[in-house]
C-alpha cells in the first residue's frame, strides 16, 4: 500500500487563488507545478494555524496520479513542532518533517553527509532520521551524527544523513533547525494521524494550466464527496519555478 502511495510529492502553499500563479523562488522541481494544501485559510494564516486539518490523504494524490496524465512527480509532507529529542545529556526541541524518498529533490534539500530516505525506509517506516545541519552540531557537537541513534520518546532513530542549513520555507523553518523522517514512520509512530498539511504535485509541461487546476480540483471534490453549494476543504494554485 505505502509502495504505491509514496510516489508522490507536498508542499505548502501561501495564497490559494486557483486562477493565479505563485511567483515565488522556491526549492524543488523544475517548471510549473500545482500546489496543494489542507483545509481552507487566508494566506499566511494557514501556515501559523495550530489545528488540525484532516482533509488531505495520501489515497488522493495516489487518485489524482492514477487519473492524470499530465501529473508527473510528487512528495509528501507532514509536520510536527515542538517534539523533543535527545542524545545522551542533550536535549532539543525541533519541527520534524515527514517526506518520501523524493523528498530531497521535491524540497531542494542540500545533503552535507550521508544519503536521503530510501524507498525500503517508506515502506517499512523505518526508525531512521536526517538531521538539520544546526541540530546536528547541537547534538552531537565535533563528532559525526552518522549511524548513530537520537531518542524521539523512547525510540531510538538512527542518522541517516545531515542537510545544510538554508534559506527558510514557507513554514517559516530553516533547513538546518529541522529533522526529517519517513513520513510512513511519522503519520504511524510519531503524530498517529492518517493525513497530510500540505502538497506540491509536478506537471509534466506548462500547458493549459488553468485546465489542469480545473481537472484536479474537480477530482479532489468528487473525491471528498463535497456537494455543488460546498466550499472546497483543500486550497490549490499554480506555482512558477
Amino acid at each position: 500500500m505505502y509502495k504505491q502511495l509514496l510516489l508522490v510529492s507536498l508542499f505548502v502553499l501561501m495564497n490559494c487563488d486557483a486562477d493565479k500563479s505563485y511567483q515565488g523562488t522556491v526549492p524543488g522541481f523544475d517548471g510549473q507545478s500545482i500546489l496543494i494544501a489542507s483545509g481552507k485559510s487566508n494566506t499566511e494564516a494557514f501556515l501559523r494555524k495550530v489545528e488540525p486539518t484532516n482533509t488531505l490523504k495520501l489515497n488522493d494524490f495516489m487518485a489524482l496520479s492514477g487519473q492524470n496524465s499530465f501529473l508527473g512527480d510528487w512528495d509528501v509532507v507532514q509536520v510536527v513542532e515542538h517534539l523533543e529529542v535527545s542524545h545522551g545529556e542533550k536535549n532539543i526541541k525541533l519541527t520534524l518533517y515527514g517526506h518520501t524518498d523524493h523528498g530531497q529533490v521535491a524540497w531542494g534539500y542540500k545533503l552535507l553527509d550521508g544519503k536521503f530516505l530510501t524507498e525500503a525506509d517508506l515502506e517499512m517506516s523505518t526508525d531512521v532520521i536526517i538531521l538539520g545541519e544546526h541540530v546536528a552540531k547541537t547534538l552531537f557537537v565535533d563528532e559525526s551524527p552518522l549511524s548513530k541513534s537520537i531518542l524521539i520518546g523512547s525510540i531510538a532513530y538512527r542518522v541517516t544523513a545531515v542537510v545544510a542549513e538554508g534559506e527558510k520555507n514557507l513554514f517559516g523553518d530553516n533547513p538546518g533547525d529541522v529533522g526529517i523522517v519517513p513520513i510512513s514512520n511519522l503519520l504511524r509512530k510519531i503524530a498517529e494521524i492518517d493525513y497530510l498539511r500540505a502538497g506540491k504535485i509536478e506537471l509534466l509541461n506548462d500547458e493549459n494550466m488553468d485546465l489542469k487546476l480545473e481537472i484536479v480540483d474537480l477530482s479532489l471534490r468528487d473525491r471528498h464527496h463535497l456537494k455543488p453549494d460546498e466550499p472546497d476543504d483543500f486550497e490549490l494554485k499554480a506555482l512558477g519555478l
